[in-house]
Protein backbone atom coordinates (compact mmCIF):
# COMPACT_ATOMS: atom_id res chain seq x y z
CA UNK A 1 0.00 0.00 0.00
CA UNK A 2 1.36 3.43 -0.92
CA UNK A 3 0.24 6.70 0.66
CA UNK A 4 1.46 10.28 0.48
CA UNK A 5 1.87 12.56 3.46
CA UNK A 6 3.35 16.08 3.30
CA UNK A 7 5.45 15.57 0.14
CA UNK A 8 6.66 12.12 1.23
CA UNK A 9 5.67 8.72 -0.15
CA UNK A 10 5.36 5.77 2.18
CA UNK A 11 4.91 2.09 1.42
CA UNK A 12 3.49 -0.39 3.95
CA UNK A 13 2.67 -4.11 3.77
CA UNK A 14 -0.92 -5.17 3.02
CA UNK A 15 -1.37 -6.60 6.52
CA UNK A 16 -0.97 -3.15 8.10
CA UNK A 17 -3.09 -0.01 8.08
CA UNK A 18 -2.32 3.66 8.56
CA UNK A 19 -4.00 6.29 10.71
CA UNK A 20 -3.30 9.83 9.45
CA UNK A 21 -3.46 12.96 11.60
CA UNK A 22 -2.62 15.80 9.20
CA UNK A 23 -3.47 18.53 11.71
CA UNK A 24 -0.78 17.29 14.11
CA UNK A 25 1.45 16.27 11.16
CA UNK A 26 1.81 12.67 12.31
CA UNK A 27 0.63 9.18 11.52
CA UNK A 28 0.65 5.71 13.00
CA UNK A 29 1.05 2.33 11.32
CA UNK A 30 -1.00 -0.39 12.99
CA UNK A 31 -2.00 -4.02 12.58
CA UNK A 32 -5.40 -4.44 10.94
CA UNK A 33 -6.65 -7.07 13.41
CA UNK A 34 -5.98 -5.58 16.83
CA UNK A 35 -4.70 -2.02 16.25
CA UNK A 36 -1.24 -2.73 17.69
CA UNK A 37 1.00 0.24 16.86
CA UNK A 38 4.20 -0.66 15.00
CA UNK A 39 5.47 2.91 14.57
CA UNK A 40 4.42 6.52 14.80
CA UNK A 41 5.94 9.17 12.56
CA UNK A 42 5.72 12.92 12.90
CA UNK A 43 7.02 15.89 10.97
CA UNK A 44 8.89 18.43 13.09
CA UNK A 45 10.53 21.42 11.41
CA UNK A 46 10.12 19.73 7.98
CA UNK A 47 11.97 16.60 9.13
CA UNK A 48 10.63 13.11 9.76
CA UNK A 49 10.87 11.82 13.33
CA UNK A 50 10.36 8.07 13.76
CA UNK A 51 9.07 6.47 16.96
CA UNK A 52 9.29 2.70 16.34
CA UNK A 53 7.54 0.38 18.77
CA UNK A 54 8.04 -3.22 17.62
CA UNK A 55 8.58 -5.47 14.60
CA UNK A 56 9.21 -2.70 12.08
CA UNK A 57 11.99 -1.98 9.60
CA UNK A 58 12.50 1.40 7.96
CA UNK A 59 13.98 1.40 4.45
CA UNK A 60 14.93 4.75 2.93
CA UNK A 61 14.34 4.37 -0.81
CA UNK A 62 15.37 7.99 -1.40
CA UNK A 63 15.01 11.36 0.33
CA UNK A 64 11.21 11.46 -0.05
CA UNK A 65 10.27 7.76 -0.22
CA UNK A 66 10.22 5.39 2.74
CA UNK A 67 9.24 1.75 2.88
CA UNK A 68 8.17 -0.02 6.07
CA UNK A 69 8.41 -3.78 6.46
CA UNK A 70 7.72 -6.08 9.38
CA UNK A 71 9.80 -8.93 10.75
CA UNK A 72 6.94 -11.39 10.13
Amino acid sequence: IMFEFFNYKFYIPEELKVYLDPVSQRFAILTKEDDEIHITVEIINDELVFHPRWSINIVMLNEKEIKFTTNN
